[in-house]
């Protein structure tokens, strides 16, 4: 039985190598252009607004008010996170399980030590903490929350440095991504008080079904139309 398969291309953007602008400029992307178009069309969301989707990396994005891409900015925060829970010396110090209910105290706490100390000095404060810390059982979430705000932290330095994709006063900000890490960039931004009141937390089944539904649309459009757009 002879089946249509449908590729949807991701997104790149190359430019020269010329300075460090232009290549904080460049990044790519491959099916989250698919999710946030998705994720505007469920929630009816109109630009120029920024949209924070965390995961195995953490993928930020800008959109003008055509509801266009303009920029994007990528992180290996999740992908990091694990690997320092797994294959690190902090293995020991960390639960390896997910962790669901997010304390934002912690999470601010480690945001703090990795603006202050820096990432690598931070990371390592978590494994002094555990040590100096008389711990055990479901309480070493604690360790946890800390790294990941030691993580998360650097990701909004990263996003408040940027030039591609610094946050805009009048721009909302809409978080999306799984559920703690919707809540623990939550508390992030929520620091900062002159974009808390713009701050849109995505519910759950906007995120599972942004990227089945768009993807879809897209999928019918190429039939209807010979051809498919974003």
């Amino acid at each position: 039985m002879n089946k249509q398969v449908l590729f949807v291309p991701g997104i790149k953007n190359k430019s020269g190598l010329d300075n460090d602008e232009d290549i904080e400029t460049m990044d790519i992307m491959r099916d989250e252009e698919t999710e946030a178009t998705g994720i505007l069309k469920i929630k009816s969301l109109n630009g120029p607004l920024t949209l924070i989707l965390p995961g195995t990396h953490t993928k930020v994005l800008k959109l003008n008010e055509k509801n266009q891409i303009t920029t994007c900015l990528t992180t290996m925060a999740g992908e990091i996170f694990s690997i320092l829970v797994t294959n690190t010396i902090l293995a020991d110090s960390v639960p390896k399980s997910l962790v669901t209910q997010i304390e934002p105290e912690e999470i601010l706490k480690g945001a703090l030590i990795s603006h202050r100390m820096g990432f690598t000095r931070g990371c390592f404060s978590t494994r002094i903490i555990s040590q100096f810390t008389s711990l055990d059982g479901n309480k070493k979430v604690i360790f946890y929350l800390v790294l990941l705000g030691i993580i998360l932290g650097q990701d909004l330095i990263a996003i408040k440095d940027s030039n591609a994709c610094n946050l805009e006063k009048n721009n909302p900000i809409v978080i999306g991504g799984p559920n703690h890490l919707r809540k623990a960039f939550y508390y992030l931004f929520e620091k900062e008080c002159d974009i808390k009141e713009k701050i849109i937390i995505l519910d759950d089944d906007t995120v599972e079904m942004s990227t089945v539904i768009r993807a879809k649309e897209i999928g019918l459009n190429f039939l209807n139309k010979g051809r498919g757009s974003l």
